[in-house]
């Protein structure tokens, strides 16, 4: 299944985290943490999902730390799917 994550930053500066527009995990601008089960639980991940990242930052926001997150999170999906990618058949 194709899953969409877009990772918006909103105007008081917390991020938003959405799977197929459900919001998924809020990070908060006072802390700004994320861990490896929050990062998890955003992807709802399901055996053979491919993903793709959208970046939402209409204000400009807090530019690099929103870039380090959405880089962070196309790595790992970048990795997901290629798992998840189908693999040719080895040739006999």
């Amino acid at each position: 299944m194709e899953k969409t994550i877009k990772i918006h930053m909103n105007e008081d500066k917390s991020i938003e985290i959405k799977t197929n527009d459900v919001s998924m995990v809020k990070i908060n601008s006072s802390e700004r943490k994320i861990d490896a089960a929050m990062i998890y639980k955003s992807l709802d991940y399901n055996s053979g999902d491919q993903y793709k990242v959208i970046k939402d930052n209409p204000s400009n926001k807090d530019p690099e730390v929103f870039e380090s997150l959405a880089e962070l999170y196309q790595d790992i999906i970048d990795e997901v799917n290629e798992l998840e990618s189908p693999k040719p058949m080895p040739e006999s």
